[in-house]
C-alpha cells in the first residue's frame, strides 16, 4: 500500500474528506501495513526525502497551501523497508528502524519454499530436487568465486528450466547431465559466472 493512502486510512472520513476526491470510496479508520521494497535500489536521495514520512508519519501537500495530513497515533501505519545490502544507506535512516537480519534459507526451507512454488512438478525428496539444492548450495560457497551468488529465485528459474527440458525428477542430475547443462545458464546472471558455473558443475557430477 502507498504510505500516503496508509496515512490518509489512519484518520476518520470526516478528518480526511478534505484530501481525497469526492468518488473515494473508503471505509472507517484502518491500520495498514506499508511494503517499501528493496530501499537500496531507489535514487541516492530516497532515504533522505522519507525520512520525515517515516519517523512521524505526515505528509505535505503544497498544492493545498502546505497543508500538513498526519496519522492518528491510535492508527499510525507499520512501514516495513527491505534491502538487499547492494548499496549503504544513510545513517540517519537505520537509526529510525528496527533492523532485522533475514538468514539465508538452509536446505530444508528451500525445499518447501520449492515445493509450494512447483508443487505440481516436484515431490519432497525425488532426486533431482535434493541434487539441485545440493549444487546449489555448492555454488554458493565463498571459494566458488563467483560474481553474483545465485539466489533463490535462480533456483526457481533453474528448477523450472530443467522441468522444461523435460529432466526427470526420478533422476539425479549425474544421469541427465546433457539436458541439466543446457539449463545452468539461470543460475548466473555475467558470462564468466556461466562459464564457472558450467565448469563446476562438470567436476561435481564427477565427485
Amino acid at each position: 500500500m502507498h504510505l500516503g493512502l496508509a496515512i490518509v486510512l489512519a484518520n476518520s472520513p470526516e478528518v480526511a474528506a478534505w484530501v481525497v476526491p469526492p468518488d473515494f470510496k473508503r471505509g472507517g479508520r484502518r491500520r495498514s501495513v506499508v511494503l517499501i521494497d528493496e530501499i537500496d535500489k531507489a535514487p541516492r536521495d530516497f532515504p533522505n526525502d522519507i525520512l520525515n514520512e517515516i519517523e512521524r508519519l505526515y505528509f505535505r501537500i503544497p498544492e493545498l497551501g502546505d497543508a500538513q495530513v498526519s496519522a492518528e497515533p491510535d492508527y499510525r501505519p507499520v512501514v516495513i523497508m527491505t534491502s538487499n545490502s547492494e548499496k549503504t544507506l544513510p545513517d540517519a535512516f537505520p537509526r529510525r528502524c528496527i533492523f532485522y537480519n533475514i538468514p539465508f534459507p538452509d536446505d530444508e526451507r528451500l525445499e518447501r519454499i520449492i515445493l509450494a512454488r512447483l508443487p505440481e512438478r516436484l515431490v519432497r525428496g525425488c532426486p533431482l530436487l535434493c541434487d539441485a539444492i545440493s549444487f546449489f548450495g555448492h555454488l554458493r560457497q565463498d571459494e566458488m568465486g563467483l560474481r553474483k551468488l545465485p539466489g533463490t529465485a535462480e533456483l526457481l528459474n533453474w528448477l523450472a528450466a530443467m522441468l522444461d527440458f523435460d529432466c526427470d525428477p526420478s533422476q539425479p542430475l549425474p544421469a541427465q547431465a546433457g539436458a541439466v547443462s543446457r539449463t545452468l545458464a539461470a543460475l548466473a546472471k555475467t558470462g564468466e559466472d556461466q562459464q564457472r558455473v558450467r565448469e563446476d558443475f562438470k567436476q561435481w557430477i564427477y565427485k
